[in-house]
């Protein structure tokens, strides 16, 4: 499945699509005797349903997209969240281990 998002090339895409579909569609023998051969011989039939087909895909992707923006830029926060987190946690232990190097120093010199 191709996607596209370039509008001015919306329309000259879809006449190749159609030309692409319709070529496939009377290229393949027909398939008279299921029921995928008649759905498909049924349910295309002019180079408009083509069209709208192409279209309703092409808008399907679309969504599909940018769900899945929104999906990687919520992953995104999180990791940013974990990673101040722990960056932050790194800082207050740096703190700490530099407050009870320095508590020893002190309670060293008292000792002499």
């Amino acid at each position: 499945m191709f996607s596209f998002t370039l509008q001015s090339c919306r329309s000259s895409l879809a006449i190749i699509f159609v030309h692409a579909k319709m070529n496939n569609i009377h290229n393949q023998p027909p398939k008279e005797n299921n029921k995928e051969g008649r759905k498909r011989n049924s349910l295309i039939n002019s180079p408009e349903e083509i069209t709208e087909l192409i279209l309703r895909q092409i808008e399907e992707n679309r969504e599909k997209n940018a769900r899945r923006m929104s999906e990687i830029e919520n992953r995104q926060k999180r990791i940013r969240f974990i990673y101040e987190f722990i960056n932050q946690k790194m800082l207050d232990l740096e703190d700490n281990i530099e407050g009870i190097i320095n508590d020893l120093y002190y309670a060293e010199q008292e000792r002499f």
